[in-house]
């Protein structure tokens, strides 16, 4: 979800990405390319940028990105700016134009405002997620949307709002002291991994690995490692994990199993308000967003 980020809540990125500058810095030529061949087919795109580069402003204001309120005003002024044929100009280059899904963010965020709260990861991940989990359930119905489902890797990124969500209603710290990145600070990352991938991990790094479990408590440790395997398509994770859970006398017989089971009911969606109350009420705030949570949740592993 970071391009979500980069390119919904900083429209100066999203500007360049559709190619309307007409610099010569990265690769612009061939964004301007695709922003031409797409305007052939969604004319309207154009209008578009002009109520971007006047309402959309303050979206990029890191003062703004640091408060949620500030931030949801932002994103209403905006989406109130937006005229239905500003809207079925993203939808059009969004589903008909190679490359440019990830511009149908800004739709989404129009029709589910509550997305701003995943805006917030990154500089606040403890209070996004005060602010997003008990709405999560609505959120995810929202995003299912024909303005979202267009959004690369959105479902991804769900997956680890849901995680983060099941974490912190288990006590889990996602930030700040007891996080994954705290308790990992002095882990040389480079040595131990490697001697993990290795299948020999040596004392000191067997070690390491059981203060940072301990620091985040066990629970937590399966949980943040669970969902860092489920996401690491490449499968190095799950090898570093298997070298610990294997050579390490201290990780109290945890398998990996253990790890997929922990990370596998985390980010299992939350039931909708219909289910819960068919089943006398019960409630979840297992919930489903930013890339940016990889770095939180995974920064020690994934080096």
């Amino acid at each position: 979800m970071m391009a979500f980020y980069k390119d919904v809540v900083k429209p100066a990125e999203l500007r360049r990405r559709l190619g309307a500058h007409t610099g010569g810095d990265g690769d612009g030529g061939g964004e301007q390319e695709a922003f031409a061949k797409c305007m052939e087919t969604c004319p309207d795109l154009m209008k578009v940028l002009g109520v971007l580069m006047k309402e959309g402003a303050a979206m990029a204001d890191p003062e703004v990105a640091k408060s949620p309120t500030k931030m949801r005003k932002a994103v209403d002024d905006l989406c109130g700016a937006m005229e239905p044929e500003h809207k079925d100009a993203l939808s059009c280059a969004a589903t008909k134009c190679e490359g440019m899904g990830q511009i149908a963010g800004l739709t989404c965020l129009c029709d589910c405002p509550d997305m701003v709260a995943m805006m917030g990861m990154e500089q606040d991940p403890e209070g996004s997620l005060t602010a997003m989990c008990p709405k999560i359930s609505e959120l995810l119905a929202c995003t299912k949307g024909d303005s979202c489902k267009a959004i690369p890797d959105l479902e991804a990124g769900q997956g680890l709002v849901i995680g983060a969500c099941a974490m912190k209603e288990a006590g889990c710290a996602v930030s700040g002291a007891g996080s994954m990145e705290t308790c990992g600070e002095g882990f040389d990352d480079a040595k131990c991994h490697g001697e993990a991938m290795s299948g020999k991990p040596s004392e000191d790094c067997c070690t390491g690995v059981g203060k940072i479990m301990e620091c985040m408590k066990k629970d937590c440790f399966l949980m943040a490692m669970g969902m860092a395997m489920s996401m690491d398509t490449a499968g190095n994770t799950e090898k570093i994990i298997k070298g610990y859970a294997d050579g390490c006398a201290n990780m109290d017989g945890i398998s990996v199993d253990d790890f997929k089971a922990a990370g596998k009911k985390a980010m299992t969606p939350p039931k909708a308000a219909a289910e819960e109350s068919a089943a006398g009420g019960a409630t979840t705030c297992s919930a489903k967003a930013a890339a940016a949570l990889t770095t939180l949740v995974a920064a020690k592993v994934l080096a």
